[in-house]
């Protein structure tokens, strides 16, 4: 099989991807276009919330940058949430990325385990008891509500994770492409100075570097990288000079 054929096959068995499609249910505390939030089937903790990615991203340094950027841009008030939900003063983040490093499943997870004294929680990667549902009956309203209301209290969340403007920027020569594409593209280009003055340049050798990465060969196919080129040089004339 082709690396990417693989790609496919896990990502087709993947449980995370299918609680992300609706497929295998799951008690959700918080969703948005990129990730989602649930409590965790066999919680160390009371509150025990995992966030993930929707598409499928085995390891962190795969997540799409508008996808990185957006977890964790609101991590800190998702935290607050599961903070005043759980009522504990304290939580763990977590995250294995890569079987080394304790990963078990083969999608990004990042753990939030709220903490008390004494709870004599030390082992991460050890499976915690059943999820009681009753408990999770008391806890869910108080985890949703004020998960929302932290969230809605952050003035920054409350604009798109990238910029209208460069979305605007690379309507023109990709109208084909689905938004979300559109703004890992203008995030990518924001975040990469090198890279978004060579393709204002010599689109050509743009194109032939960003070929060589399997990950950027995705974000830009189907592009005319020409007329990208021209759209944004407008834009960036003063950086480009």
């Amino acid at each position: 099989m082709t690396p990417e054929q693989q790609m496919e096959a896990q990502k087709a068995n993947c449980p995370f991807c299918k609680i992300a499609n609706g497929e295998i249910p799951a008690v959700k505390v918080y969703e948005d276009e990129y990730m989602v939030g649930i409590v965790d089937i066999n919680p160390l903790a009371k509150g025990h919330t995992i966030l993930f990615p929707k598409q499928h991203v085995p390891i962190m340094q795969m997540m799409p940058p508008a996808a990185f950027k957006n977890m964790f841009t609101k991590l800190p008030d998702i935290v607050s949430g599961v903070k005043q939900g759980a009522i504990c003063n304290a939580v763990n983040l977590y995250v294995a990325s890569g079987g080394v490093a304790g990963q078990q499943m083969p999608h990004f997870l990042l753990h939030i385990i709220p903490r008390e004294a004494g709870d004599n929680i030390e082992n991460f990667n050890k499976v915690g008891k059943e999820l009681d549902i009753g408990e999770v009956a008391n806890i869910l309203p108080s985890l949703k509500n004020n998960m929302g209301i932290m969230l809605k209290n952050d003035a920054k969340l409350s604009q798109p994770v990238v910029e209208d403007e460069g979305v605007k920027a690379v309507e023109a020569p990709i109208h084909n492409v689905s938004q979300e594409q559109k703004k890992l593209i203008a995030d990518f280009l924001e975040e990469n100075d090198e890279l978004r003055e060579l393709l204002l340049k010599s689109p050509d050798k743009f194109a032939e570097i960003i070929l060589q990465n399997e990950q950027t060969k995705n974000m830009f196919a189907g592009i005319d990288i020409v007329a990208l080129s021209e759209r944004l040089k407008p834009a960036y004339a003063e950086g480009a000079k």
